[in-house]
């Protein structure tokens, strides 16, 4: 993550994923790892995560739209300011999202072709 103020060392956040998909939800967790084969680098700051998920649930009604319940909470470490930090999640949450959507649509896409051909 790159800081938008200058003198500010860039953080970065290793973690482990886990998804579970059911009929009408998939949720998406994330926990803090630590794995030697992804050491820390010199002159970045590591974060953690103390709560990182996401839910998105189909419309009641919609099949074809979605809600996404978002739930994030880094330990960014050492001292950020306060707008560094909203700077920060407001534009990460955005793109997280639009990168999400885009994610699903295309798998969702993919599915749809495959069982169309498959008949």
């Amino acid at each position: 993550m790159n800081m938008p103020v200058f003198g500010m060392s860039n953080r970065d956040f290793l973690s482990y994923s886990a998804k579970k998909t059911t009929e009408k939800e998939v949720i998406l967790f994330n926990k803090t790892a630590t794995d030697a084969d992804w050491p820390e680098i010199s002159g970045i700051v590591r974060g953690e995560l103390t709560v990182s998920g996401r839910i998105i649930r189909e419309k009641e009604g919609d099949p074809n739209s979605s809600t996404m319940t978002s739930l994030l909470q880094p330990d960014y470490k050492g001292y950020l300011p306060t707008f560094a930090i909203n700077a920060k999640q407001v534009d990460g949450t955005i793109k997280g999202q639009a990168w999400l959507r885009d994610f699903y649509q295309k798998t969702y896409k993919k599915t749809l072709d495959e069982n169309e051909t498959a008949e």
